[in-house]
């Protein structure tokens, strides 16, 4: 009878890879995955039920866990592969949610193709994080809420940068009045400004009709 060498593949003259009976048994590990059942047929191939170190289960190609193809969900692999190359694991919903913001803050920043980009990379805001990943970490550790769901991060300069020290979290409504008033502002300035492109039109007429004696 064949046997199992260190990575789970079976070795051998009568190595069982076609055989249903007795190939694995409830409990066996195969890396991070955990025999939940006897082989099946699926797909054309044999599978077994099994459960990730997360606690997902799915139906595994025998033959891929057996020569270590497969040794956990994409998941855990994902995140394991993250850890490795220092990426951002985003394994709660709340860095789900900081990664997005984080990333659109980056996107109007620096993509010019962004909707947002004339009113932010436009006239000269920066991102100036490392990464999206250290944006979101530097959130976490230093504006640290049980649920970010409900508000916005704000820059506390609205003429500075996306930068450590300059962002603050403000619910939807404050955010809203803000852009409110500084739309309010805006418009005012644009009142002003036609006001004044009004009266120097009506002081240049004034003066050529005085320099041509002009009633």
């Amino acid at each position: 009878m064949g046997h199992q060498n260190a990575k789970g593949a079976w070795t051998g003259d009568k190595n069982p890879r076609w055989s249903r009976d007795n190939r694995v048994t409830i409990g066996q590990k195969f890396g991070h995955w955990e025999v939940l059942s006897q082989p099946f047929q699926l797909y054309g191939a044999l599978y077994v039920m099994c459960r990730c170190k997360c606690g997902k289960e799915k139906e595994v190609n025998l033959r891929f866990m057996e020569t270590g193809r497969s040794s956990q969900c994409k998941s855990c692999a994902t995140t394991e592969m993250h850890h490795k190359n220092g990426k951002l694991v985003v394994d709660t919903l709340e860095k789900k949610l900081l990664q997005k913001r984080v990333n659109a803050m980056k996107q109007r920043c620096q993509n010019p193709n962004d909707q947002s980009y004339d009113n932010y990379g436009g006239r000269g805001i920066e991102f100036l994080f490392e990464s999206v990943k250290h944006g979101v970490e530097w959130i976490l550790e230093n504006l640290p809420m049980q649920t970010y769901v409900g508000y916005d991060l704000d820059r506390i300069d609205n003429d500075g940068h996306y930068e450590p020290g300059n962002l603050r979290l403000v619910t939807r409504k404050e955010n809203q009045s803000n852009k409110r008033t500084v739309k309010e502002m805006q418009a005012r300035i644009d009142e002003l400004e036609l006001e004044n492109k009004v009266l120097r039109g009506e002081l240049m007429e004034l003066q050529f009709a005085m320099e041509h004696g002009i009633s």
